[in-house]
């Protein structure tokens, strides 16, 4: 049962997420949250003592006199999230503003992994002297361990040698959250796929990653690798040797592109029928990046064809991601938002 501030906090990240629609009236807030009007006035007042919305008038009346009813409307001017991408050579970073829109982006180049990073870290430096931050997040391409402060990850070796919330704090200024790709991704999947209890996810592109979210909630084991199927074993092999984007690019050397498709669903049905009879999930997201969103696309409804053969069993519901945004971007923002509203209802 949730206490008090549990519900409270719920209720204002509700509101606040409501308001990225656009600006709408306290009745409108109180209609389509369920909310008592009196609740949705002290959320909102709540928003508008930390600068967060404003007031503005609308065309339609509030009462029979026809005064003008006021609408709350989320500030989006200036950026106040920043996601730090550090999956690749050239590290990264996105601002996007309160209504999840993307606001700039800059990748950072350098002679190596190290360098990039150290340029990272300078230009970050930066943006808590131009910019109000609420928060920021970090994007891994392994497993986060908090108590060590360490990512383990095998592709890029450099990183795991880095204290990083320590590193990247010292930069910012603000509190960073970090977390792996795929459980970012998985979360903001179950968040947008509100019809299903419990959902995986699947990454296929440079690395096979996967996460598994069970009634809002990510499963993340002992190692934090619950859900994470690449390294399982396939017919002397494993399934991210065989699945990734190298061993797609190498295929295309001797194959025509609908044979390797053809074979690479045939790998991830294998692969999808060990993820069902385990987690028996109630949706499976295959988000595959061969190089480019149609490919990919056609891969997820290849695989999708070879798994409705089975009679006995209900099959979960299978696609690709059918929003455009990163996923793990939104994973990011989402969790940045709940921890900011958290501090927000308990600051007094």
């Amino acid at each position: 049962m949730m206490g008090q501030t549990q519900i409270r906090i719920r209720n204002l990240l509700k509101i606040y997420q409501m308001l990225f629609r656009g600006p709408l009236t306290r009745h409108t807030l109180m209609e389509c949250s369920g909310l008592s009007l009196m609740s949705v006035t002290n959320l909102t007042n709540k928003l508008l003592r930390s600068d967060v919305v404003e007031l503005t008038d609308t065309d339609k009346p509030e009462n029979k006199f026809g005064r003008r009813a006021e609408a709350v409307a989320l500030k989006t001017e200036e950026p106040v999230w920043v996601v730090l991408d550090l999956r690749s050579s050239m590290p990264s970073y996105t601002l996007f503003t309160a209504d999840r829109r993307n606001y700039s982006s800059r990748s950072i180049e350098g002679a190596d992994y190290g360098k990039g990073f150290e340029g990272l870290l300078k230009q970050i430096g930066d943006l808590k002297r131009q910019y109000a931050l609420r928060g920021a997040a970090a994007i891994t391409p392994g497993p986060y361990d908090p108590d060590k402060d360490r990512v383990n990850n095998i592709r890029i070796p450099l990183l795991n040698e880095i204290p990083l919330r320590e590193t990247l704090c010292a930069a910012l200024g603000v509190d960073c959250y970090i977390e792996e790709d795929v459980k970012l991704s998985a979360t903001a999947c179950a968040e947008h796929y509100t019809e299903a209890d419990s959902l995986y996810y699947l990454f296929v592109g440079d690395g096979v990653g996967g996460a598994f979210v069970n009634s809002g909630s990510l499963v993340s084991g002992l190692n934090s690798l619950a859900g994470d199927p690449g390294q399982l074993p396939c017919g002397g092999d494993t399934f991210e040797n065989l699945l990734n984007t190298a061993a797609w690019r190498e295929a295309l050397k001797t194959m025509t592109e609908d044979e390797v498709i053809a074979r690479n669903a045939r790998i991830a049905k294998s692969l999808i029928d060990i993820i069902i009879g385990i987690l028996d999930p109630h949706a499976i997201i295959i988000d595959c990046v061969y190089l480019d969103k149609e490919t990919g696309r056609r891969f997820v409804g290849e695989t999708r064809s070879l798994l409705s053969y089975a009679g006995w069993r209900k099959l979960p519901y299978i696609s690709a991601p059918d929003f455009s945004e990163q996923v793990a971007f939104l994973g990011a923002i989402k969790n940045m938002e709940q921890r900011w509203i958290t501090r927000l209802v308990n600051t007094k």
